[in-house]
């Protein structure tokens, strides 16, 4: 922490002040970089990714402030985050469910599919050309 008190009031250092906003744009453009390269994998994480830049910019703080201000500034971003990232992974266990419900209907659809054509197949009767296209390409047709 630096910085001083002067009577009832915090003063910031603002030489450090100067230094821990460029470090944070560093981070935060190293972040974005990151954060663009998980692209669609981060689905249902995002609000994490949220989190921890929010904690970078709250370690950062304690540079310039007393760990008191950055404790208080921690459980009011807590208050406000907490709803959204339990949302958030709500959302993506139900978007989960509902894809694989999607696949195992398809999978169902395929499977009755196939069983119709081996049934149609195998019901016909005769020999000939229908006998014939059962066989495999090139065996002699």
């Amino acid at each position: 922490m630096n910085g001083a008190w002067i009577g009832n009031e915090w003063a910031v250092d603002w030489q450090l002040f100067g230094v821990v906003v460029f470090a944070l744009l560093m981070f935060g453009t190293s972040y974005n970089l990151f954060v663009a390269y998980l692209g669609e994998k981060s689905f249902g994480y995002t609000s994490l990714l949220v989190v921890a830049g929010t904690l970078v910019t709250l370690g950062a703080a304690l540079f310039l402030m007393p760990l008191v201000y950055v404790l208080i500034i921690l459980g009011l971003f807590g208050a406000s985050g907490l709803p959204m990232v339990i949302g958030e992974i709500v959302r993506a266990v139900r978007a989960r469910e509902a894809a694989i419900k999607a696949m195992q209907s398809e999978v169902q659809y395929v499977k009755e599919k196939a069983a119709s054509i081996r049934g149609e197949m195998g019901s016909s009767t005769g020999s000939g050309s229908k006998q014939r296209g059962n066989s495999c390409i090139g065996a002699g047709d």
